[in-house]
């Protein structure tokens, strides 16, 4: 388990400080409960929700850390426990990292990581103290074997989101 970050940036998934462990604020029954509340999980079981939230590492980041970072692999879904994050992009034509959201308690980010090896498409960082759950692609995977359910539910919800930036191509989703 990683543990509590306690440094501004952290190497690619997170690396683990050498001080104690931060509790998590948040229960298996929690995760589950944020875990049916994200879109992409809609219409999950609750049985199937438990089991993919015992798969979940809570993780505490400092603000001003850096999650992850644009360009590095993903490896990883995350949401959103307490706190919040920003999401940040550089342009093709331009150096400059700009905000371009900001996520709260209950919001994903890096979903496309759990269906491809892409690279993140964003930098994350901590806008406040925040914990995340993650949900690293390997578990995911081995979940999806047992569960078939959950790649339709994430198939389903990806072809909505598809769907809608179809109809609003400015709206593009950065993680």
């Amino acid at each position: 388990m990683r543990g509590q970050h306690t440094g501004t940036e952290s190497a690619p998934g997170g690396t683990a400080s050498e001080g104690a462990p931060k509790v998590s604020q948040t229960d298996h029954l929690g995760y589950a409960h944020l875990l049916g509340q994200v879109d992409l999980f809609l219409g999950l079981e609750r049985v199937t929700l438990a089991k993919l939230a015992a798969h979940l590492e809570p993780l505490f980041y400092p603000s001003g850390s850096i999650i992850f970072r644009q360009a590095e692999p993903g490896d990883a879904f995350y949401l959103v426990a307490t706190g919040s994050v920003g999401v940040y992009s550089t342009g093709r034509s331009s150096a400059v990292e700009t905000r371009v959201k900001v996520l709260h308690a209950g919001e994903p980010f890096g979903e496309m990581a759990l269906l491809t090896n892409s690279p993140r498409t964003a930098t994350i960082k901590a806008e406040a103290d925040c914990e995340v759950l993650r949900l690293d692609r390997s578990s995911f995977l081995d979940l999806v074997r047992e569960q078939p359910s959950v790649a339709l539910s994430i198939a389903a919800t990806l072809s909505r989101r598809l769907a809608a930036m179809l109809d609003q191509p400015e709206a593009v989703d950065a993680t």
